[in-house]
């Protein structure tokens, strides 16, 4: 895998502010800086000399689900995920397909009423294996 690109504090934190000016909603802002701190550090964790999440598709999940069940966003948290994960994704050389836009909203309240284990999280990087794609580099002519 290429070298990550990981969102900033900052990057996410104008996320949830997106999300509350555009999709609707009251206040933007970290309810639990903890839990903010932990969206953004932890998917870059390595233990043991060995990523916690090793695919893309992985980091990606862990940072929607814990947005989704964690108390981060004073509001708008499934809305910043949504858009969390989109960034990041495509900060990495993948495009949402049709599919993603369609689904993405279900699927985020689906989310919602799941519990907080490694299945779901693996359930969360297969959906966005399967509505994300590799951009291809542009030929030159």
């Amino acid at each position: 895998m290429n070298q990550v690109k990981y969102l900033t504090a900052a990057e996410v934190l104008h996320l949830n502010e997106t999300a509350i000016a555009t999709l609707g909603g009251g206040n933007a802002g970290v309810q639990s800086p903890r839990a903010f701190d932990v969206v953004i550090t932890q998917p870059q964790q390595i233990v043991f000399g060995q990523e916690m999440y090793p695919t893309i598709w992985l980091k990606a999940a862990y940072m929607m689900h814990q947005i989704v069940k964690t108390p981060v966003f004073v509001d708008g948290s499934k809305r910043t995920a949504m858009l969390v994960v989109q960034t990041f994704l495509t900060a990495n050389g993948y495009d949402p397909t049709p599919d993603f836009f369609e689904d993405v909203q279900a699927f985020t309240i689906e989310v919602t009423q799941t519990s907080n284990t490694e299945a779901v999280m693996a359930t969360i990087a297969d959906w966005l294996a399967s509505v994300f794609t590799e951009r291809q580099p542009k030929s030159i002519k």
